[in-house]
């Protein structure tokens, strides 16, 4: 419990210095408030709906929740390949630190993160409700239920889920680019389904939609506009959410069971048989000169690598 707590603490005073989340805070805040007031953005054709009705505001979260994934995602995928980008596994496993502790708290840190994100889409869409160029007949009064519920029921969730099974594949096979994939795998998937559910669709199509917009469609299909101006579209929708909140949390379980601190197997053979080449074995003395770069070449590459050791 000691070395979990003391990897949170680490990764979360990390991600805090980090200016990835700094500017994913801001983009989410200021993406929010204009799409919510309208601006550049609509999501409802019909001018009856209430910019902060209940409907438009779950919706704005499921839309922007989507599209929001990438940024996100660097910080809990991360977690998982960053000692094999950057090149410093065998440092890392040489700690006394074990697997899962050092896993649960980088992921932990991770979904944080995300979630901190998440959160300032909330509190953008707050702000984007009193924005002064929204007109005062296009609004109800302000009620902080939907933002709450909103948050807790969808942004949450769905950070959760694409965190874990991203996480997932990045621990598994020790590579950012497979977890971007299975991500992208994700969301066709939701895109697949949403198409394929006409209006006589069965209701237990809505489980198998990740992120609960088909579970909206289906709740509020039928309502009226003053029912979608204040109703909570959650019909079907906590039973999306628990299903793929339960399958995100099995991913992840078996993904923090099957990982090892140890190198793959061909850079450790590899590693052993440089050793083995080496001067030491050989008696053999290399003379060539090392000789230092100090030109622009050189500190690109300082930059850019110490650019992927803090982002």
């Amino acid at each position: 419990m000691r070395a979990f707590v003391d990897v949170l603490n680490f990764e979360l005073r990390r991600h805090a210095r980090s200016p990835l989340l700094q500017g994913v805070v801001g983009l989410f805040f200021l993406l929010h408030l204009l799409t919510l007031s309208q601006v550049g953005v609509h999501l409802s054709d019909n001018e009856r709906i209430a910019v902060n009705s209940a409907y438009l505001i779950f919706r704005t979260v499921i839309v922007l929740g989507v599209f929001g994934l990438l940024p996100v995602m660097p910080f809990v995928v991360g977690a998982a390949t960053r000692d094999h980008d950057c090149g410093t596994a065998e440092l890392v496993y040489a700690t006394p630190i074990g697997a899962r502790p050092l896993l649960l708290g980088r992921f932990a840190a991770g979904v944080t993160a995300a979630l901190v994100a998440g959160l300032a889409g909330t509190l953008g869409m707050v702000a984007g409700t009193f924005a002064p160029w929204v007109p005062a007949d296009r609004a109800v009064p302000f009620d902080v239920t939907p933002y709450l519920v909103s948050f807790l029921v969808i942004a949450a969730p769905n950070l959760l889920v694409v965190s874990a099974l991203g996480f997932a594949v990045a621990a598994r096979f020790r590579s950012a680019t497979m977890a971007f994939v299975a991500s992208a795998g994700i969301v066709v998937a939701a895109l697949v389904v949403n198409n394929a559910a006409g209006a006589d669709a069965p209701a237990w199509l809505s489980l198998l939609e990740p992120f609960g917009a088909l579970s909206i469609d289906m709740a509020t299909r039928y309502w009226s506009v003053g029912e979608l101006n204040t109703r909570l579209p959650l019909p079907n929708l906590l039973a999306n959410r628990a299903v793929w909140l339960g399958v995100a949390a099995i991913a992840f379980a078996g993904a923090v069971w099957r990982v090892r601190l140890e190198l793959p197997a061909g850079r450790a053979i590899a590693r052993r048989a440089d050793r083995g080449a080496g001067p030491d074995h050989t008696g053999e003395h290399d003379e060539r000169l090392v000789v230092g770069r100090f030109d622009a070449a050189a500190a690109l590459a300082q930059l850019w690598s110490q650019l992927r050791v803090d982002l």
